[in-house]
């Protein structure tokens, strides 16, 4: 995660099954948060559409819909339950990573002609970037 600059890893990303995810608590001060067998026990009615990139789909982002808050229980790498209540960016990265580990990715939930234009524009872009060596 740290490695390619992402916020969040699912362990099914890295070929670990469990269910189980580490992700920024805070982005800006590098906080990790190990998350294990979480659960999404409510969301808020209110949803809101921001760009979204992946470490499984590098260099591709799309617009994804997603509520704007979650309350989540899970549990942190010493087996102790928390309940709390995530928004913003936070609310977001933990809702991506539970998604990998539920065997569901951003690309699903956008239609496949988002998807075809996300591939244009990054090829365009490596296209541009070999020119320019």
């Amino acid at each position: 995660m740290k490695e390619s600059a992402g916020v969040g890893l699912s362990a099914n990303q890295c070929g670990v099954m469990e269910r189980a995810f580490v992700m920024y608590s805070d982005v800006k001060k590098k906080e990790i948060l190990a998350c294990f067998n979480p659960k999404i026990v409510e969301t808020s009615k209110e949803e809101i559409s921001i760009n979204e990139g992946c470490l499984t789909y590098p260099g591709i982002w799309l617009m994804v819909k997603r509520p704007i808050a979650i309350k989540v229980e899970f549990e942190d790498e010493k087996g102790k339950k928390h309940k709390r209540t995530f928004d913003g960016l936070t609310s977001r990265i933990f809702q991506h990573e539970y998604d990998h580990m539920e065997g569901t990715d951003f690309t699903q939930k956008v239609s496949r002609l988002k998807i075809e234009r996300a591939m244009k524009k990054l090829n365009k872009t490596v296209k541009k970037l070999q020119k320019s060596k």
